[in-house]
């Protein structure tokens, strides 16, 4: 099911420091944040994510597909309701959420099966409270799977495991003119 998954390639591996960076897109992300407001279902109000309903392991999440966000994260709820195994990070970090508070972040879900609007797939899944969202989509997984974004039409294209082009629909918003 996750066969080839690209985030098996080491230029993909997180980085907590500056001092750990390699490259320059490490060293932008060595601060980990996230951009989108999670309390009280507030994408509806943010025109630059797009928000899907997905599936992990028979079970219906919400999904925020976040590009503010550097990583990709799973509210502690979901991974108690599908017993998931959590991995310790060998170090743990902080990251900088929208409101400006700073969370810590210990533990990996591995390899999380995810299924988005019929796009099977998997990813690392670091585990944070996410108020009012299951599961949150960042640049770790977007970037792997050169993924564009259309906010209008509340769609994204993206490189499925197999390496095809695919199209996830989004829950489309009205967009009102004041």
């Amino acid at each position: 099911m996750c066969r080839n998954c690209p985030l098996e390639n080491e230029s993909a591996r997180p980085v907590y420091n500056i001092q750990e960076a390699e490259t320059v897109g490490q060293v932008a992300r060595a601060v980990p944040r996230i951009y989108a407001a999670l309390e009280d279902r507030q994408a509806d109000h943010q025109s630059i994510v797009v928000e899907v309903v997905g599936k992990i392991v028979e079970q219906y999440v919400s999904i925020l597909i976040e590009s503010g966000s550097t990583h990709s994260y799973i509210t502690p709820r979901v991974v108690e309701i599908c017993a998931f195994k959590k991995v310790k990070h060998r170090k743990s970090w902080l990251v900088q959420l929208a409101t400006g508070t700073k969370r810590k972040v210990n533990e990996v879900v591995e390899k999380c099966p995810l299924v988005m609007d019929g796009l099977v797939t998997c990813v690392d899944l670091n585990v944070l409270p996410l108020g009012s969202y299951d599961v949150l989509i960042g640049m770790d997984w977007l970037e792997a799977h050169r993924v564009k974004l259309d906010y209008y039409n509340k769609t994204f294209e993206c490189m499925n495991e197999e390496g095809n082009l695919v199209v996830v629909k989004g829950i489309p918003k009205v967009i009102s003119v004041r």
